[in-house]
């Protein structure tokens, strides 16, 4: 059990972020008037800063770590972002199951129209709301030569659809790029970590080992014999 205690602070740490921390940052980069916008952009913040996350403990474990502790060390690290990182993914899933249902076989993955229609609820309650509560005199002028909440819902959410559409797309373009170089990070950094450990390669030759294999299969040369 207890070499499941640094996974499990991974987990807690990162749910605490998601909770408080993306919640700040999304009040910070998007105003957002709908409540579908906001659900989105702290959705891609907090999976932009859970990566993060993991970039920065796997350049601490591979590059820090090894002057504190020996190689076991490391590895447990490395293995301990990544499994606390599955229980994160796995929560995170689960608890956006209906959601996800919901965008797949309902609106099959139509953005758009997904976007459109929670903005027309919210914004068709609201304008309900508004028209309830106003005095019996206000609310029989508004019946004669007002607007129904459902025409107010329609108008505004043909004109921010695409506004937020393009809102949600600039952050996901820049989770995008941090994915990237996650993946850069992994491939350069982690996986030669991991491969070492489990055959006679060192951290050089398993860096270099997928490039000098692909100049073999392609030119059928044997560099691979210099490097083993």
């Amino acid at each position: 059990m207890i070499q499941f205690l640094v996974p499990i602070g991974i987990l807690g740490t990162k749910l605490l972020v998601n909770d408080s921390v993306a919640e700040g940052i999304t009040d910070g980069i998007s105003k957002a008037k709908f409540e579908v916008e906001r659900k989105i952009t702290q959705a891609l913040v907090a999976t932009f800063l859970n990566i993060s996350i993991n970039i920065i403990l796997l350049v601490l474990a591979i590059y820090i770590l090894p002057m504190l502790s020996d190689k076991d060390a490391v590895i447990y690290t490395i293995c301990s972002v990544y499994f606390g990182s599955i229980i994160y993914g796995v929560y995170r899933v689960i608890e956006n199951l209906p959601l996800m249902f919901k965008f797949i076989f309902e609106y099959k993955l139509n953005l758009e129209g997904y976007i459109y229609d929670e903005i027309y609820k919210e914004v068709r309650k609201k304008a309900g709301c508004k028209i309830n509560n106003m005095n019996f005199i206000s609310r029989a002028l508004n019946d004669m030569f007002g607007r129904s909440a459902s025409s107010i819902a329609y108008s505004i959410s043909r004109s921010t659809t695409n506004i937020v559409i393009k809102k949600v797309t600039s952050v996901a373009v820049i989770l995008a790029i941090i994915f990237f170089v996650y993946v850069v990070v992994f491939r350069v950094m982690v996986a030669p970590v991991l491969i070492e450990s489990t055959t006679e390669l060192n951290v050089f030759q398993a860096a270099l080992y997928p490039l000098l294999y692909t100049v073999d299969y392609f030119f059928n040369v044997n560099i691979l014999s210099w490097l083993i």
